[in-house]
C-alpha cells in the first residue's frame, strides 16, 4: 500500500470516526437547541476541517518536494534518467498526485510522470511552469483544486534542476462532502435540545479531535521529518549520518535509498578529492571541454603554464589558448578525429599564454559519454614540448658536431640506435641498418668480429678497443671501435653502446710516417754506399783525366780512356740520383720562372713519346718563381713523364700535363703564407694497385721488366721534391690511370740570391804550398799528382790529428788547406775548429761526399772559404784552389 493511500484510509477512518459523534451530538443538539444553533456549529465546523486539511496538505507536500529534491541530486548530476523516473513514480503511486515533473537547469523537462510518452527535452507550454521550471527557491501556488509545488535541485550552492509536484485535494473534499450529506440526513430525523450542551460537547469533542489529529499527523509524518533532517545534514557536510527506518512501505524504501546514496556520495566525495589531488599534482595540462569547445575546468599545471587563473578559463572557448593560426588546424585534428575516434594521442599543436608566448605542446583526448551514449564532453591532455624542442636542439647540434658514430647493439647484435652526425658521408647509409643484425649489414669476418666484441663487452663487462677497416663504394675506411655495457635493457635483451672514431686519416699519417722512418732508413745507408763510390769514382774519374791529358787524341788508348771517363761519369750520375733520394747531395739552387722550365721539359719529352698517347697540356702563364735546383725540377718532370708514358705503352692513351699557381689557403703544405704551385701529371693507363701503392717511393723498387728500369726515378722525385720542402701525392685507380701531384712553395722575398751556372773552366797553372788532408789513399795521391802538375807544393796527411800536429810546427808553412770531412780520429770540422785556434784566417776548402754530417750553411759559418762535394771534377777544384788564393 502506498504512503499517501495509507494516510487517506487512516485519516478518512478517523474522519468518520468523528463524524458519528458528531452525529449524535446533532441529534441531541435537535432536542435541546435551536436549528439556527446548529446550522452555527456546522459552520465553524466545516470551516476548520478545511482549513486543517488544507494546512497539512500543504506541510506534507512541502516536505516531500524538499526530501525528493534532495533525494535526486545525485541521479540528476549523474544524468541517470532511470533513477529519476523510478524515483518520482514511487512518488506518484498516491491518487492525490497529479504528476511528478524534473527539470534540468536550463529548464527543459528531464523526467516526467506520464508513462511512456515522455516530455523529455521539451519546454513547459503554460507559464504557470515555465515561472516554476526556472525557481531557485521552494515554491508552491494553487490553481483550483490543484497545488503545485517546487523545490530547486542544489549541489554546492549551484542548481542542477527543479522538482515540480502536482497535489490534488478533490477526492478528500468529495468524501468528506458525500458523509457530510448522510449526517444531515441523519441529523434532520433526530431531534434533541440543549443546544448550549451541544454546542460545548461538540465544542471539546472538536478540540480533542484537534490534538488527536495532530498527534496522529505527527506520528505519521515523523519518519518524513527524519527524511528531511537527514537530508539537511548531508547538505551541511555530514555524510556519516544514516536514517533508522527499517518500515517495508515507500518511507523505508526512501530511508534505504537515501543511505546507500549518502554510502555513495560519501564515496564519490572521498573519490572527487583523490582526483582533485591528482589534478593538483599533475605535471601535464588537463581541460575539460563541453561538446561546443566550451571550457569546463582545467588543473593548476594549465594555469601555471598558460598565466590564466582557472576561474579566467571557465565558461571560455577553447581559442582562448590557440593561436589564430592554430584553431582551425587544431579543431580538425582535435576534435574532428576525437569525435570519429573517441581517443586520440600524440597531435602536435600549440598553445598560447596570456601574454602571448606560442608553446610547443603533444595534445592527446578522449570523449566522455553520459549513460544515454549522448557525448557529455572531452577530456584534453597536453605536455609541454618546450624543454624537449630544447634538448633536441641541443642533441642536434652536438651530434652535428660529434665526428664519431654512436650505435646501440642488443646482445644479439641487432642495432638499436644510431646516432651520427647529419653532415656525415655515412649518415644515410648508416641511418638505413636501425632493427637490422650485423650479419645483414658488414661482411661475415667484420661480423664475427663485431659479435665477439659484444659478447665479451657483455660478460668482461668491461669497455673494449678494436680497429677495423669496412669497405664502402668511395673507399675503404679504418675505425676505431670502443664499447661498453648498458644497464638498459631493450626487449629483455641486454644491450652495449659501440662509438666507431673514423681513423683513415690517422692510419694514412701512420703510413706515411712509417714510409718516412723507411725512407729515412734507407736513405741514410744510400748516403753511406754513395759516399764510399764517391771515393772510388773521385780516384778513378781523376785518374783517367790526367790519362787523358797525356794520351794523344787520335790513339785507341785515348778512346778506352774516354769511355772509361764516361762510364765514370754515368756512375757518377747514379751516385747523385742516390744521394738525391737520400737528401745528401748538395745542389745550388737559384730563382727561376717555374713555367718556362716545365715548357722546356715538356718539349724536350714531346719528341721522344709514341704518338700513340694524346698529350694535353695546360700552363698558367707567369705562374711566379721558385727557389729551387733547375736540374732536379727538370729532372722530376721528366720522371713523373717518362713513367706515365711507360704506363700506356701498349695500349696507348693520354698523357695530361698542368701547372698552376695555389693561394695560400688552398696550398696544402702549412706554414706557407705565399702559397705556391701544383704540377699534375696524370695518364690514362693500367694503374696501380692498392699493394704496390704504398712501395713506389722505395728505391730499387719497379715493376717493370728486367732492363728497363732501375727503381730509383720516382724515389729520386719523392728525395726532390722533399729536399725542395714540397710534396708530392699520388691517386690511382686499377685499369682507370694515375695522378701524380708535386706541390712545391713560391719563392720568399728571402731568396734573392741567384746562382749561375759555372760555365767550363781552363786549367791554369798555381804557386803555393797546399796541404791535403784524406783519408783515402787513392784521392789523396790523385791530389797530389794533379796539383804538383800545376805548380803547387803539396804536402799529404792521411786524418785530422796529423793534419793538426803539422801545422802547429809550422803555422806559417802552408797557403791553403784542403781537408776531407769525414775521417778517422779528427773528422774535417773537429781540425777546422782548432785551425782557426791557431790562427783565424787560414784558407780552407772543405770536401765531402755527403752533406748529412756537415752543410755548406755551417761550413760557412765554420769560416771555411769553399765547399766541394765529391766526386770533384780536376778542373773545378784547379778553379776552386786558384780563387781561393787570389
Amino acid at each position: 500500500m502506498s504512503l499517501f493511500k495509507s494516510i487517506q484510509s487512516k485519516f478518512i477512518g478517523f474522519t468518520i470516526f468523528i463524524i458519528i459523534i458528531i452525529a449524535g451530538l446533532f441529534l441531541i443538539s435537535e432536542i435541546y437547541f435551536h436549528h439556527q444553533v446548529h446550522e452555527a456549529s456546522d459552520v465553524i465546523y466545516d470551516n476548520l476541517l478545511s482549513q486543517a486539511i488544507e494546512e497539512q496538505s500543504v506541510r506534507e507536500m512541502r516536505l516531500l518536494a524538499t526530501l525528493l529534491s534532495k533525494t535526486l541530486i545525485q541521479p540528476i548530476f549523474e544524468l541517470d534518467v532511470f533513477q529519476v523516473r523510478r524515483l518520482i513514480h514511487i512518488v506518484a503511486d498516491s491518487q492525490d498526485i497529479n504528476y511528478v515533473y524534473v527539470y534540468d537547469q536550463q529548464g527543459r523537462i528531464l523526467a516526467d510522470t506520464h508513462g511512456e510518452s515522455s516530455l523529455m527535452g521539451k519546454l513547459p507550454t503554460t507559464s504557470i511552469h515555465q515561472q516554476i521550471s526556472k525557481t531557485e527557491t521552494l515554491l508552491i501556488q494553487k490553481e483550483g483544486n490543484l497545488t503545485h509545488v517546487a523545490a530547486p535541485v542544489l549541489f554546492e550552492n549551484k542548481r542542477l534542476g527543479v522538482i515540480e509536484i502536482g497535489y490534488s485535494t478533490q477526492s478528500i473534499t468529495e468524501q468528506i462532502e458525500k458523509l457530510l450529506q448522510e449526517l444531515e440526513s441523519i441529523r434532520t430525523q433526530i431531534e434533541l435540545g440543549q443546544v448550549q450542551v451541544v454546542f460545548l460537547i461538540f465544542l471539546t469533542i472538536s478540540l480533542v479531535t484537534v490534538i488527536l489529529g495532530a498527534l496522529f499527523i505527527k506520528k505519521l509524518f515523523s519518519p518524513i521529518q527524519q527524511l528531511v533532517i537527514g537530508t539537511e545534514k548531508i547538505a551541511k557536510g555530514d555524510l556519516n549520518f544514516r536514517i533508522e527506518i527499517f518500515s517495508k512501505d515507500e518511507i523505508g524504501i526512501l530511508a534505504l535509498a537515501f543511505n546507500q546514496m549518502t554510502e555513495e556520495l560519501q564515496t564519490t566525495t572521498v573519490s572527487k578529492r583523490y582526483v582533485d589531488n591528482i589534478l593538483a599534482s599533475m605535471i601535464d595540462t588537463l581541460i575539460v571541454l563541453k561538446p561546443d569547445g566550451t571550457i569546463i575546468t582545467s588543473n593548476p599545471a594549465t594555469s601555471k603554464l598558460l598565466g590564466y587563473a582557472q576561474t579566467d578559463l571557465e565558461k571560455q572557448p577553447i581559442s582562448i589558448i590557440l593561436p589564430k593560426e592554430e584553431e582551425k588546424i587544431f579543431m580538425k585534428k582535435g576534435f574532428d578525429t576525437l569525435v570519429k575516434e573517441n581517443f586520440v594521442r600524440g597531435v602536435e599543436t600549440t598553445y598560447q599564454t596570456k601574454d602571448g608566448e606560442k608553446i610547443p605542446m603533444l595534445f592527446s583526448g578522449s570523449v566522455m559519454y553520459d549513460n544515454m551514449n549522448q557525448i557529455q564532453g572531452f577530456v584534453c591532455v597536453a605536455q609541454d614540448l618546450s624543454e624537449h624542442r630544447r634538448q633536441e636542439d641541443r642533441i642536434d647540434a652536438i651530434m652535428t658536431a660529434l665526428p664519431d658514430m654512436i650505435f646501440i647493439f642488443d646482445e644479439d647484435g641487432k642495432y638499436i640506435e644510431i646516432l651520427t652526425g647529419r653532415h656525415h658521408l655515412l649518415y644515410k647509409k648508416f641511418n638505413q641498418f636501425k632493427g637490422k643484425v650485423i650479419h645483414e649489414v658488414i661482411p661475415q669476418p667484420n661480423a664475427d668480429l663485431f659479435l665477439a666484441t659484444i659478447y665479451k663487452t657483455l660478460e668482461t663487462e668491461k669497455p673494449q678497443t678494436l680497429e677495423y677497416q669496412l669497405e664502402f663504394p668511395t673507399g675503404n675506411i679504418w675505425f676505431e671501435g670502443r664499447t661498453s655495457p648498458m644497464m638498459q635493457t631493450f626487449n629483455n635483451k641486454r644491450a652495449i653502446v659501440w662509438i666507431a672514431l673514423d681513423i683513415t686519416e690517422r692510419k694514412q699519417l701512420e703510413a706515411q710516417l712509417y714510409q718516412s722512418q723507411k725512407m729515412k732508413a734507407l736513405g741514410t745507408l744510400a748516403g753511406g754506399i754513395a759516399h764510399e763510390f764517391n771515393n772510388i769514382l773521385a780516384s778513378t774519374l781523376g785518374y783517367t783525366q790526367l790519362l787523358l791529358d797525356k794520351v794523344p787524341k787520335d790513339s785507341k788508348t785515348w778512346k778506352y780512356l774516354k769511355l772509361i771517363e764516361k762510364g765514370d761519369k754515368r756512375a757518377t750520375e747514379l751516385v747523385q740520383q742516390i744521394l738525391t733520394f737520400s737528401r745528401m747531395e748538395v745542389r745550388q739552387f737559384e730563382l727561376f720562372d717555374i713555367t718556362s722550365v716545365v715548357k722546356e721539359a715538356f718539349q724536350m719529352m714531346q719528341t721522344t713519346i709514341p704518338t700513340s698517347i694524346e698529350i694535353h697540356h695546360s700552363f698558367q702563364e707567369d705562374c711566379g718563381k721558385i727557389f729551387a735546383s733547375v736540374t732536379q725540377i727538370h729532372q722530376v718532370i721528366i720522371n713523373l713523364c717518362n713513367n706515365a708514358v711507360h704506363a700506356m705503352e701498349e695500349t696507348g692513351g693520354i698523357l695530361k700535363i698542368s701547372l698552376k699557381t695555389l693561394s695560400s689557403n688552398e696550398f696544402p703544405l702549412p706554414d706557407t703564407t705565399q702559397g705556391g704551385i701544383e704540377l699534375r701529371v696524370e695518364d690514362s693507363g693500367q694503374g696501380i694497385s692498392a699493394e704496390h701503392l704504398t712501395k713506389i717511393f722505395d728505391p730499387f723498387f719497379t715493376t717493370k721488366e728486367v732492363g728497363k728500369g732501375t727503381g730509383l726515378g720516382l724515389a729520386v722525385v719523392h728525395g726532390i721534391v722533399e729536399e725542395h720542402h714540397g710534396k708530392i701525392t699520388v691517386e690511382s685507380t686499377p685499369g682507370q690511370g694515375t695522378c701524380f701531384r708535386v706541390y712545391l712553395p713560391l719563392a720568399t722575398s728571402t731568396h734573392v740570391h741567384l746562382a749561375t751556372r759555372q760555365e767550363e773552366c781552363k786549367i791554369k797553372s798555381g804557386s803555393g804550398h797546399l796541404l791535403i788532408v784524406e783519408d783515402e789513399i787513392e784521392v789523396s795521391s790523385l791530389y797530389e799528382i794533379f796539383l804538383e802538375g800545376l805548380g803547387y807544393t803539396v804536402t799529404i796527411c792521411n786524418n785530422g790529428l796529423e793534419a793538426l800536429e803539422t801545422i802547429q810546427r809550422n803555422p806559417q808553412q802552408f797557403d791553403l788547406i784542403l781537408t776531407d770531412m769525414a775521417m778517422p780520429q779528427m773528422n774535417g770540422k773537429q781540425l777546422i775548429q782548432e785551425l782557426h785556434k791557431i790562427q783565424s784566417n787560414f784558407p780552407i776548402i772543405l770536401t765531402t761526399g755527403y752533406s748529412r754530417i756537415i752543410s755548406e750553411e755551417e761550413a760557412n759559418a765554420l769560416g771555411v772559404k769553399y765547399y766541394l762535394t765529391k766526386p770533384i771534377l780536376i778542373e773545378k777544384l784547379a778553379q776552386t784552389i786558384e780563387d781561393c788564393l787570389a
